[in-house]
C-alpha cells in the first residue's frame, strides 16, 4: 500500500526493490533513457497497463521527459 498524501493506492505501484530489479533486468537507466510504453494488441486492459506503468515510473522519480506513450496499438 502506498500513500501519495491524497489517496492510498493498493498494489498499483511495485516496491523499490522490484523497480530496481526491472531496471537492471532490462538495462534501463531511468535518468538517461527514453522509456516508451506501447499498447500492443490495443485492448482496454493493455491501455490501462500503459497508465499504470506511467504512474509507477513517475512515482519512483522518472522524469516525464524520459517517458512516452505510443499512440495506438497493433
Amino acid at each position: 500500500m502506498r500513500s501519495n498524501g491524497v489517496i492510498e493506492t493498493i498494489q498499483m505501484v511495485p516496491d523499490g526493490a522490484t523497480m530496481d530489479a526491472l531496471f537492471k533486468k532490462y538495462n534501463i537507466d531511468p535518468h538517461k533513457d527514453m522509456i516508451v510504453t506501447a499498447m500492443g494488441t490495443g485492448s482496454t486492459g493493455n491501455a490501462m497497463a500503459q497508465g499504470r506503468i506511467w504512474y509507477a515510473l513517475r512515482y519512483w522519480g522518472v522524469d516525464k521527459k524520459n517517458l512516452a506513450v505510443l499512440n495506438g496499438g497493433s
